[in-house]
């Protein structure tokens, strides 16, 4: 992971200072080997493990545990601890504006990890109860060894991927005239060098935020949509509504999410999305704290 770190680093070293129609094809370049790289990993996987490819998954009907309302009682259990955090630990009136839109990421670290340990106890609590635990939501850990190594595998191939799409979304931001927008915690990590050594951040970032989103969106959003919709559909529909709670790199960040997607319709282990979805944050701060926020 080191190498893949200075790879991306070099690419986005390289890129930086370019027009806008360098970027554009520049990114369609990347986009185009990263994903021709990801279907070559996928297709060995297969051949190694003899596995069922996406277009033809085998029939799973859902757990007794997909009532109607585990959607919007998984939504209130990310929700409620993470408005009532905000509003003790965000800023108070008076504070002036630079504090008002100062990004408290100790807090964030604080949020993540309360919202995570209420939404996996609230998931398992509902679980047990009206199926087979968490279970139900994919969290398989026997027999997860394949699943786990095809993310490390397909991280690796996917990175061009991320780097493409970052490219082609400032490229395009450059033709219209605009600044792309980027994420407002990762400026705030890349700003505050105290951040970069604080574990409570490092983990909200690296454990606690992908565990609430692939619980979510992978776990539960993906299994309701997958039994409504073609299973390409399924994947693209659950990475658009990832991508909505993200403030920046959208075009990146759907990307991800296809990705995610992509890995548990093919797995069918949320381990798999979970570890990859860690990776990749782990990836992004360690670049940003081995650049010194560059």
């Amino acid at each position: 992971m080191v190498l893949l770190a200075q790879a991306t680093d070099a690419i986005e070293r390289a890129l930086q200072g370019r027009s806008s129609a360098h970027l554009i094809a520049t990114g369609a370049g990347l986009v185009a080997v990263g994903l021709l790289a990801s279907t070559g990993v996928a297709r060995l996987f297969s051949l190694v493990t003899r596995g069922r490819p996406i277009e033809k998954p085998p029939p799973s009907p859902l757990p007794a545990s997909f009532r109607p309302a585990l959607l919007p009682v998984t939504i209130a259990l990310i929700l409620g601890p993470a408005l009532v955090w905000r509003w003790l630990a965000g800023p108070r009136r008076g504070a002036g504006e630079a504090a008002a839109e100062a990004v408290d990421l100790h807090a964030f670290g604080l949020s993540s990890a309360i919202v995570a340990a209420v939404l996996v106890l609230g998931l398992f609590r509902w679980t047990r109860h009206f199926g087979g635990g968490l279970l139900d939501l994919g969290l398989r850990w026997k027999a997860a060894a394949r699943p786990l190594a095809l993310a490390v595998a397909l991280y690796v191939a996917y990175a061009p991927v991320q780097l493409g799409a970052l490219a082609l979304e400032s490229g395009a931001c450059g033709l219209l005239g605009r600044e792309p927008q980027r994420q407002q915690a990762v400026l705030a990590f890349a700003s505050d060098p105290l951040a970069q050594r604080d574990l409570v951040v490092l983990i909200g970032f690296v454990v606690c935020a992908p565990l609430v989103e692939e619980l979510l969106f992978r776990g539960v959003l993906q299994r309701f949509l997958g039994r409504l919709l073609p299973p390409w559909l399924a994947i693209g529909a659950t990475a658009a509504c990832f991508t909505l709670p993200h403030d920046g790199g959208r075009l990146a960040v759907f990307a991800l999410g296809a990705a995610l997607s992509w890995l548990m319709a093919r797995t069918g282990n949320l381990l798999a999305p979970l570890l990859f979805h860690m990776l990749h944050n782990g990836l992004v701060l360690f670049l940003i704290a081995r650049t010194g926020g560059a």
